[in-house]
């Protein structure tokens, strides 16, 4: 079955912040592939001005076949915000208003995109497979949804090795690690 997958980087980043471990994106990529024929990977993040650790791995990203798309958060009562279901939810519809036949992959347990998901099944004859963790997956989202994966079940296959080991390295130095 053709797909094509959209990332919700933002949504992803919290999930593996709540797990307590990072996604290998080579690995997620492989997982999804494994189950659909994938026409592109599309990962939408905020990107922090003069954050070259971010702009690096969004050149990674890149580098590894996924459509990077960016911007930069805005401050929003003293939190920084920087929200991509519209670019999302608009993007898919672009995509089969050009054409698209296949079916679609979104990496987010947001309910923000429970209305699109609706569109989707409705007026577009779409199926809509989510992957997300359990925590952040909305009722929604389960219950519209033609199928739900959770990313936690598939740890030994996605989980980042490296980072266990940069991890484990700073932790035993006594430096302390801080989550963003």
């Amino acid at each position: 079955m053709r797909v094509c997958v959209y990332i919700d980087g933002a949504n992803m980043f919290y999930a593996q912040k709540d797990l307590g471990w990072l996604f290998d994106w080579v690995k997620v990529k492989k997982l999804i592939q494994q189950k659909f024929e994938c026409n592109s990977f599309r990962f939408y993040t905020p990107l922090k001005p003069k954050e070259e650790k971010q702009v690096a791995q969004m050149d990674r990203l890149k580098k590894w076949g996924f459509r990077v798309f960016t911007k930069t958060p805005k401050m929003i009562k003293g939190e920084l915000k920087a929200n991509f279901d519209v670019e999302i939810s608009t993007d898919i519809i672009l995509s089969l208003l050009d054409g698209w036949k296949g079916n679609i992959v979104i990496c987010s347990g947001d309910s923000d995109f429970a209305y699109l998901i609706r569109v989707l099944k409705k007026r577009f004859n779409r199926k809509v497979y989510i992957y997300s963790t359990k925590k952040f997956l909305s009722w929604e989202l389960k219950y519209l949804a033609s199928e739900c994966l959770l990313l936690e079940n598939f740890k030994d296959k996605i989980f980042l090795k490296n980072w266990e080991k940069r991890h484990l390295t700073r932790a035993s130095s006594g430096s302390k690690i801080r989550h963003r």
